[in-house]
């Protein structure tokens, strides 16, 4: 499980953390208590399931076309990231096929899994424009932890705890977006795809060295 324990105040200052242990009802709370909480949404926002996790419990997104379901954190000054961010989260995708799956968005940065099972990141006006991709891949039906950075300097990936080979050399500052609040794991919008379940979204800023892992 990703080290959390040990944040001392100031850390939690800087970080946002769900961890999607409720167990019931519809809202996803913000560990740290900053006030960004997650409410379910979507048109299939009642078939997202409690289900058992790694250790507590999980979320579970249908995936099916027409049942849109998210998990949607309305805009704070927070999230207004622009200089650099560590992204991480729990996934278990039982089906990877056709289509990416949103883990964590807030339109100038995503962090994904594409159709490919590779990890994916986009960061508007950073330069180099455009996706890019780890050249590790998330295995169906299992646990994976999933992160990116984003120092200024460099985009790094890492499946596992284990970062990936692939760096990418990057600068600027990320998009200023105001009007957007987060989706966490955007399921089901557009073609049918497998359940997938996640839980211990993480958003750190400035950038962890690594994220930290436990087995």
């Amino acid at each position: 499980m990703v080290a959390y324990d040990e944040i001392n105040a100031a850390d939690k200052k800087l970080e946002m953390i769900w961890k999607f242990d409720e167990g019931e009802g519809d809202v996803a709370k913000e560990a740290n208590k900053t006030g960004n909480d997650g409410e379910f949404t979507g048109a299939g926002k009642d078939k997202i399931k409690w289900v058992e996790g790694i250790t507590e419990k999980a979320l579970e997104f249908s995936g099916k076309v027409g049942e849109g379901q998210w998990v949607e954190v309305p805009h704070s000054d927070d999230m207004d990231i622009r200089d650099a961010i560590t992204m991480e989260a729990w996934v278990y995708p039982t089906t990877i096929d056709g289509e990416k799956r949103t883990i964590i968005t807030k339109a100038a940065y995503y962090l994904q899994i594409e159709h490919t099972s590779q990890v994916a990141t986009y960061f508007y006006e950073v330069i180099p424009p455009g996706y890019h991709l780890s050249n590790g891949r998330v295995n169906e039906n299992e646990w994976s932890h999933v992160a990116v950075t984003y120092n200024g300097q460099e985009i790094k990936f890492y499946i596992n705890g284990k970062e990936d080979s692939k760096v990418i050399k990057a600068k600027g500052k990320i998009k200023s977006q105001v009007s957007w609040g987060y989706t966490l794991v955007e399921s089901g919008m557009d073609v049918v795809r497998g359940t997938f379940r996640a839980l211990l979204m993480r958003l750190r800023f400035p950038i962890m060295p690594r994220p930290e892992m436990k087995s």
